[in-house]
């Protein structure tokens, strides 16, 4: 078994991917921008991490940041919409906030909550 495969064993929930295009309508020949899957069903992994942020005074932050881990041949554009299933049911909206860290065994895509298209 190699290094993916072990890490992909890991991989309990499952994400749709959406982007936002141009869609032509055949009947009517107008063209709407439309969310369109992309890619469905995908296993994955959604890790949480919290981080202790100190600003200016005594108070101590707790921020939580989000990532998708994900096959590394996968490719989630920036502003997609990835809607994540956990293995309890759970399910959640996120968009791809940056550039995914890319390992011969998987990915780590940072994510942010879902605010709707821009």
């Amino acid at each position: 078994m190699n290094g993916r495969e072990v890490v992909e064993r890991q991989y309990k929930d499952r994400c749709t991917i959406f982007e936002f295009h141009p869609v032509r309508d055949a009947e009517t020949n107008i063209t709407k921008d439309k969310e369109v899957v992309v890619l469905e069903g995908q296993k994955c992994k959604l890790c949480f991490k919290s981080v202790r942020s100190v600003s200016e005074g005594d108070a101590a932050m707790l921020l939580q940041t989000v990532s998708l881990h994900i096959a590394p041949d996968i490719i989630i554009n920036e502003g997609s919409k990835v809607v994540v299933t956990m293995q309890t049911g759970q399910t959640f909206e996120y968009s791809r906030s940056g550039i995914p860290a890319v390992y011969p065994s998987h990915q780590e895509v940072p994510l942010e909550a879902f605010r709707g298209w821009a």
